[in-house]
């Protein structure tokens, strides 16, 4: 089997999940399974083309991906479905694919709640910066742009629409970006919430504390170990955790009975 999710250090979010993985790996360990891993940068489109293309040339018996990007997902599918080979999704669902089964959050779902948290610890006329991650090439990580929409969509509901403003930062060079970033929050001081749509929400929070940004109220995603640190240290209000350990277990688990017995995930 192959499992392609992009790369992490120490502590990181793919991190929780390649040790679910690992964990299911060592429980049906009976079960004799060659496991290849096939890491990718998910801030590069190209890394990740390029380590799909490496994927579909090896023809595994099955494929556990972690899809950051909609279009590469959406060819490297089509080349699967056509081998008929299975596979199964963790952390994101695309669109038009044909997945055994997928282990995710609905991405929607956690955009509209960060929305209400932060709608609900903020003054009523402050203002929110939506802080997305740069990448390489033109596209966006798929669950950034579902969880956007999801945030947007309760703004909206409750006529805050206008209080909302979209930034960008580096999460491969955040000192490039540091400065630009500190220029945006100086310029618009009603701007009390930050929303950032990935786990580098810590990026921000050291940025908040280096600058002394006392009055700016941050949520972000996922329980990694620089995150934790920042939400004692109360630099960050909110955490939404995704429990990225289940989902790579659970995908393990899937696929083993996908390959032994043909029987679908429940």
């Amino acid at each position: 089997i192959v499992i392609a999710i992009p790369t992490f250090s120490p502590g990181e979010y793919w991190g929780s999940i390649r040790n679910g993985i690992e964990a299911a790996l060592q429980e049906y360990a009976d079960i004799s399974i060659r496991c290849i891993w096939f890491p990718y940068n998910q801030y590069d489109v190209y890394s990740c083309r390029s380590t799909y293309e490496s994927v579909a040339n090896l023809a595994p018996d099955a494929v556990i991906m972690g899809p950051i990007f909609e279009c590469e997902t959406l060819s490297f599918c089509n080349q699967l479905d056509t081998k008929a080979i299975p596979y199964f999704f963790v952390d994101s669902v695309i669109a038009g694919t044909n997945p055994w089964a997928s282990f995710t959050t609905d991405q929607f779902a956690c955009g509209r709640l960060m929305a209400h948290l932060m709608e609900s610890i903020l003054p009523a006329d402050a203002e929110v910066v939506i802080m997305s991650a740069q990448r390489i090439g033109s596209e966006r990580a798929h669950n950034s742009i579902e969880r956007e929409k999801g945030f947007r969509d309760f703004f909206e509901s409750v006529g805050k629409a206008d209080q909302i403003h979209k930034e960008y930062f580096s999460p491969l060079n955040p000192e490039k970006s540091s400065e630009r970033n500190k220029s945006f929050l100086l310029e618009h001081p009603k701007v009390k919430g930050i929303a950032v749509m990935n786990s580098r929400g810590h990026i921000m929070a050291e940025l908040l504390k280096e600058n002394r940004f006392k009055d700016i109220r941050l949520i972000c995603y996922d329980m990694t170990g620089a995150n934790i640190r920042c939400l004692q240290e109360g630099l960050i209000s909110f955490l939404l955790c995704q429990n990225p350990e289940r989902q790579g277990f659970n995908a393990v688990k899937s696929l083993i009975k996908c390959l032994l017995y043909r029987q679908p995930e429940e």
